[in-house]
């Protein structure tokens, strides 16, 4: 009897298990449907960013996708493209129509690899003043320069030189805030021959004024766009080549180069 009535006792145990399992399972299987991880959608491999167009009074064009992780600038006059991304912001840069390549460390780009020598871009110090704003609705560092030692050999005119008022203005250049981990604006200030700058190079003038007489870069379009992780990718198999300003110039600027020193060599 004894027996009989500890296997109903062992049979009730186990049917009031499955019950409770029965009712945990159907209470809780909506919620775990929606918190599994479907392996079957593709990892996304865009993120969030901006879409640019540049001018500069070089004259230069630039191409510029950016989002916090990355940075591809594209010199269309060189046919020239320039990619850094984290998480080492490493330099890439190369032209596909003679398929080589040039790299070089964040570090030693910053340092050690000087472009337009000849601009008065090149003699701007680190800034003396920086302040945080808006522009174009985006957070945004506002850089003011002391006024370049000199206007620069190359391309002169009367943007590097003092107003009617013979005072020279100091240049103020404003680089868009892309986050404190951001490394990718000193692929433009390079570009132009500055210092690396935090934040994104976007507007370079003279004052505060966006005179055309006083404006080396400019914005000439700006988007916001989802940028494909793979943009900020170099090509594999390129030629290496060593560092060369002119492997960042268009035919036009080389041009201008060229007949600057036959000028400066009579």
């Amino acid at each position: 009897m004894s027996r009989s009535r500890h296997a109903f006792h062992k049979w009730q145990t186990l049917l009031a298990a499955a019950f409770f399992a029965c009712f945990f399972w159907s209470g809780n299987a909506e919620i775990w449907a929606e918190n599994a991880v479907d392996t079957s959608k593709p990892v996304a491999k865009t993120s969030p960013g901006y879409a640019f167009t540049l001018e500069s009074f070089a004259p230069d064009t630039y191409e510029v996708l950016a989002t916090p992780a990355g940075i591809r600038v594209v010199i269309v006059g060189a046919h020239c493209t320039v990619v850094s991304s984290a998480p080492d912001w490493n330099i890439y840069a190369w032209r596909d129509q003679d398929k080589t390549i040039f790299s070089t460390t964040h570090a030693r780009w910053c340092k050690n690899c000087q472009l337009q020598q000849f601009n008065w871009t090149a003699d701007l110090k680190l800034p003396k003043k920086t302040a945080a704003m808006q522009f174009r609705n985006v957070p945004a560092f506002f850089y003011t320069f002391e006024p370049a030692e000199k206007a620069g050999m190359f391309m002169q005119s009367s943007f590097g030189r003092s107003d009617n008022s013979g005072v020279e203005k100091e240049p103020l250049a404003i680089c868009l805030n892309l986050g404190s981990s951001f490394k990718g604006g000193s692929v433009m200030a390079r570009l132009l021959g500055m210092p690396c700058l935090s934040g994104l190079l976007v507007q370079l003038t003279k004052g505060r004024r966006l005179d055309p007489a006083q404006t080396y870069l400019f914005i000439k379009s700006m988007t916001k766009t989802n940028v494909n992780k793979s943009a900020f990718e170099p090509p594999k198999n390129y030629k290496t080549v060593p560092f060369s300003e002119s492997f960042f110039q268009s035919k036009t600027r080389s041009s201008n180069i060229n007949d600057l020193f036959e000028t400066y060599s009579k």
